[in-house]
């Protein structure tokens, strides 16, 4: 079996990579084509950019998209895998789409951002998911709405176990968060009694923090190794679950990267995080300010305790959600 992943390549810890690297565990060819590096300028300008709004015509946009859809054409046909996973279907022609799944089973991994970023939701991408053999995504509610244009499967994160693993470190913080700003966010991490033992590492918008609590640090956003190195030297870490994680019924990359390597972490309440963490549903999970500071007490005043959670949660991540846990179901799927 030959799998043709289509997303990015250059990032070894995305999610096309953890993919490819669990197929190839199995003994699958998987290659990746970086639809990225064989944009044009222009379409590197564009993308992701409030500009594209502008080129609201689909025949417009298709001028822009016309030399990355042949390239991609090429490579397949040169390559002739047995299927072929789209982590993306920005820029790729319905009609592209359609002649392709005439000799080759198409699938697709259909971020959220489709549905609750309007931007991105256009009308070609929806011919496109009509011509998918199956998609998965990673929100269950985003799962039963896109069940109405292809056969949609809910398929979570998971934890990369077969990256390089970074040894433990001594402890150098007692709070971490890591991520981007946003006001939900905010709001829980100024209520944190204890400001003074707080670091953040995200975007600059996090400064404000400041206007609060002068000693509380904030730092410039991680790449993936430093993310877990960090973690793995800080007590307690925080997971906070954004607004999209929660409005699409699925749960971040980083409960199960921070429950893989062994670090722990409390985490606003889901469904979806009391389902995985059942047991451990009345420890990790807290519902509002009150309930976050005592737990930051609870577990900083009693190491044992917190020790024996994070071995429950490795345990939890180990036994059922890694990422070759993910391709197992996804090949079933196929």
């Amino acid at each position: 079996m030959k799998i043709l992943i289509i997303g990015s390549k250059n990032n070894k810890y995305n999610l096309e990579n953890s993919y490819k690297r669990a197929f190839q565990f199995k003994n699958i060819e998987c290659e990746i084509f970086d639809i990225h590096t064989t944009k044009s300028a222009l379409l590197k300008t564009l993308d992701h950019s409030r500009i594209y709004k502008i080129f609201s015509n689909s025949k417009i946009r298709s001028l822009f998209s016309y030399k990355l859809n042949k390239n991609l054409m090429e490579y397949i046909y040169e390559f002739r895998p047995n299927i072929i996973f789209f982590f993306s279907l920005n820029y790729i022609f319905p009609e592209t789409i359609n002649k392709l799944k005439k000799n080759f089973q198409i699938i697709s991994f259909l971020s959220d951002d489709y549905i609750f970023n309007n931007s991105f939701f256009r009308q070609e991408v929806i011919e496109s998911l009509k011509l998918i053999n199956i998609n998965f995504c990673f929100g269950k509610k985003t799962t039963k709405y896109l069940s109405k244009y292809a056969k949609s499967f809910y398929l979570d994160f998971a934890w990369d176990n077969l990256i390089k693993k970074i040894p433990n470190k001594n402890l150098k913080r007692k709070i971490l968060f890591c991520g981007h700003y946003d006001n939900d966010r905010f709001n829980i991490l100024k209520n944190i009694i204890e400001l003074d033992n707080l670091t953040i590492y995200g975007n600059s918008k996090w400064k404000i923090i400041n206007d609060i609590n002068i000693s509380t640090k904030v730092n410039n956003q991680l790449n993936y190794r430093n993310y877990i190195k960090n973690s793995k030297e800080s007590l307690i870490n925080l997971n906070i679950l954004r607004k999209q994680n929660l409005t699409c019924e699925g749960l971040n990359m980083r409960t199960f990267e921070l429950g893989g390597e062994k670090c722990f972490f409390l985490q606003n309440y889901s469904q979806e995080g009391a389902d995985l963490f059942q047991a451990l549903k009345k420890s990790i999970f807290f519902r509002n300010n009150e309930e976050l500071n005592f737990k930051i007490k609870e577990f900083s005043e009693n190491i044992p305790l917190m020790n024996e959670t994070k071995k429950k949660i490795f345990k939890i991540i180990n036994s059922d959600h890694k990422y070759l846990d993910r391709v197992n179901f996804l090949l079933k799927k196929l």
